[in-house]
């Protein structure tokens, strides 16, 4: 019984994974745009997409993550964030979607703002992963707050905000 059983299981994931199976792909740049507001300095270092495999499931996701900063007062600090999203096309068109970037430290005027709009062929998806960094002076000592966003719009949507500290000492 248990023998049919493990049978009939392996018989379904193998007639069901095709059926689901989209292809990875480096989607083509339409457009991309980067900007800085409040007088900061900022920059987008992409990482490397490397394939996760199959990809059974027909939504986006996103992450950020915001690393610990410690600075010194009346000198520059670098903040930084780590962002990743995996764009899926479960559509039989090619779809366009929006990947956006924002790392604002301590007041949302001071920010880092990276946008790419790029084209994923039909049944396909891929992964875009980066480090954001924010060039700040603050002048006193004192506990300050970054804000980090990574942002999917398009067939499929998804955000993800995170907020870390920032540590400035005398």
């Amino acid at each position: 019984m248990k023998m049919k059983t493990l049978f009939t299981s392996i018989t379904l994931m193998i007639t069901t994974i095709p059926a689901f199976a989209l292809d990875f792909v480096n989607p083509r740049i339409v457009s991309h745009k980067e900007w800085t507001t409040g007088g900061v300095q900022g920059s987008f270092k992409k990482g490397y997409v490397i394939n996760p495999g199959t990809v059974t499931s027909h939504s986006a996701s996103s992450s950020v993550y915001l690393y610990p900063t410690y600075g010194y007062a009346k000198s520059s600090t670098w903040v930084s964030g780590q962002h990743i999203s995996y764009i899926v096309n479960s559509t039989d068109k090619v779809q366009l979607y929006q990947f956006r970037v924002q790392l604002c430290a301590d007041n949302s005027s001071q920010c880092y703002h990276y946008s790419e709009v790029v084209e994923l062929p039909a049944n396909s998806y891929t992964a875009k992963t980066g480090v954001s960094t924010l060039v700040i002076y603050f002048a006193n000592p004192g506990k300050y707050h970054s804000y980090g966003l990574t942002a999917l719009s398009g067939e499929s949507n998804n955000i993800a905000t995170h907020t870390g500290d920032i540590i400035i000492n005398p």
